[in-house]
């Protein structure tokens, strides 16, 4: 092995161990900046707002996959998703919002209720709701 391809070998071994373990994220093993990442937020904000749903939608898809820490990717998806009728994407997205965030926002769980209520999941909206009452 040439020392070229053990380099490239001994990055691509740190890259996926990173990766494994939750301390990479794929924009940082593609050397993607936050202007580049923030690019294609604004792509995906610009497809929404020309009723490109589906397109928004994707873009989106790939920055939680390249960016998965940031709340506003999470919830930028959730509504282009929720605004697709895909209901259990929402609530995925709410998730892990919910994940990310410090403090709970009752609008996002009346969302997620709401997404919960659509999917007849009834008593599961109700259950969220009670707790977001006992905050």
């Amino acid at each position: 092995m040439s020392a070229r391809e053990q380099t490239v070998h001994r990055l691509a071994t740190r890259v996926a161990r990173g990766l494994e373990r939750g301390t990479l994220t794929l924009a940082q093993a593609a050397g993607l900046t936050p202007v580049e990442l923030q690019a294609l937020a604004d792509a995906a904000h610009q497809l929404r707002r020309q009723g490109n749903l589906e397109g928004a939608a994707e873009l989106l898809g790939l920055l939680v996959s390249c960016d998965p820490y940031t709340p506003s990717h999470w919830l930028a998806m959730a509504r282009v998703q929720q605004r697709l009728g895909h209901h259990p994407v929402v609530v995925v997205c709410l998730e892990i919002l919910s994940l990310l965030e410090r403090e709970p926002r009752p609008e996002l769980q009346q969302l997620e209720a709401a997404c919960l209520r659509e999917m007849g999941q009834h008593d599961l909206a109700h259950d969220l709701l009670q707790e977001e009452e006992t905050r």
